[in-house]
């Protein structure tokens, strides 16, 4: 109700016969308690309280059904706004759920790299990944786990999970797991065979340093704009440094890349919001062989070195992050310098 602010909760009509299959559910207070919610009625009241209410409009999302009988005058633009407005700032409490969720989610990708051997299936890693959190009380993912190795690793939202993992592979996991309806979203890369190659070594030491120069820069009243420029920027250098790419940072800066604003995320960073940080570097066959046979970016691709990197597939490192009255808080503390992840998988 906007003039007193008064929230009621409606929930579906259960009939008694329900109780057979599901058992008995919670009461109208339990749910009322549950949500935080001044009241609780079933759906087939609704009519009778919005005619007490003498309302003459009602707000509601698309494509809601009203209960039958009702005549008000409908706005499906409001609530959608104002919910937006909600899911973009995190009370406390809400961080809290997510740091929960980040805590337990950052042990089980660790239990993941400590059961990782060669010869083990993508999905047994999944299994793993699924069973520590569901130990944990953390029962649903918050979205499909990618677990990728090898070349898989290249593929942003892999998650057929199939493969069988070999020695040598990178294998690059992005899962997270739900607590209170609020998900982590880490990713973490990691050897199969618990040790870093040369060469996965330079390009990881490279996504890090990514992240850790993006990490510094996120901050209330930060561009998100900008933050994703520099990363550019940074990635481009050590692209360079890898022998990859030929050229300076602002020529190929110029030439390869460009900025655009990132979708739905605000042009301002502000306290409350969280966001996650999660700078990769990938080797895509279908985008890398078109590219060397390109006469535009030619002179900027070192040929030789690209093909020798393009086994090793990809690399990310995702973080979650909170803008708090207290500062800049990182919610996920699962390791990623690599000297703990091959202590850890030595474990």
């Amino acid at each position: 109700e906007t003039d007193s602010g008064r929230i009621t909760l409606l929930a579906p009509d259960v009939s008694p016969e329900m109780a057979v299959w599901t058992g008995s559910g919670p009461t109208l207070e339990d749910l009322a308690e549950r949500y935080g919610m001044d009241a609780c009625i079933p759906c087939s009241e609704a009519s009778r309280v919005l005619a007490a209410a003498k309302a003459d409009r009602v707000y509601t999302l698309d494509n809601v059904e009203l209960p039958d009988g009702c005549t008000l005058e409908v706005d499906t633009t409001h609530v959608k706004k104002a919910l937006a407005e909600c899911r973009t700032y995190k009370c406390a409490e809400e961080i809290d759920c997510l740091q929960h969720a980040n805590d337990v989610s950052g042990q089980a990708h660790v239990a993941m790299w400590q059961n990782c051997t060669p010869g083990v299936y993508e999905y047994q890693l999944e299994a793993v990944f699924g069973q520590y959190t569901m130990h944990q009380g953390l029962r649903h993912f918050g979205y499909p786990c990618i677990v990728g190795s090898g070349q898989n690793s290249a593929i942003l939202h892999y998650d057929r999970n199939t493969k069988q993992v070999a020695d040598g592979d990178l294998v690059l996991v992005d899962a997270g797991a739900e607590w209170g309806g609020y998900t982590a979203d880490i990713t973490r890369t990691f050897p199969a065979n618990g040790q870093f190659s040369p060469m996965q070594r330079d390009l990881y030491q490279a996504v890090l340093g990514i992240q850790e120069s993006s990490l510094a820069m996120i901050q209330p009243g930060a561009k998100w704009e900008t933050v994703g420029f520099e990363a550019r920027r940074t990635a481009t250098r050590y692209l360079i440094d890898l022998g990859l790419l030929t050229g300076t940072v602002d020529e190929l800066m110029l030439e390869v890349h460009d900025v655009g604003v990132a979708g739905p995320v605000p042009e301002v960073l502000k306290e409350g919001m969280v966001v996650t940080c999660e700078p990769g570097i990938y080797f895509i066959d279908p985008i890398l062989q078109p590219a060397l046979e390109d006469p535009t970016y030619q002179p900027y691709l070192q040929k030789d070195q690209l093909e020798s990197f393009r086994h090793v597939g990809g690399v990310r490192i995702e973080d979650d992050v909170a803008l708090t009255s207290d500062g800049v808080r990182n919610l996920t503390s699962a390791p990623k310098r690599m000297e703990d992840i091959e202590a850890l998988m030595m474990d």
